[in-house]
């Protein structure tokens, strides 16, 4: 099906290709917060590809939040 995690991989390579004309697709940012670790590795790199000030923006928040969240209170 298309959403299995190997097409939307592949979807994801395909937009990575397509560079900056693929800008202002926010699936690619939903993406990089996806269940499956191999999406959100190639939503990442298809972010890097496409706009790149945005992935470093984007990779900040939700490392920040993945970091606030896994934080030792004490």
């Amino acid at each position: 099906t298309a959403e299995s995690p190997s097409d939307r991989v592949e979807a994801l390579d395909q937009l990575a290709k397509l560079g900056e004309k693929a800008q202002g697709n926010f699936a690619i940012v939903l993406a990089m917060m996806d269940n499956t670790p191999a999406i959100r590795v190639a939503a990442a790199s298809c972010l890097e590809k496409v706009d790149p000030k945005l992935h470093k923006h984007v990779v900040t928040v939700l490392y920040d939040k993945l970091v606030r969240f896994d934080a030792d209170p004490g």
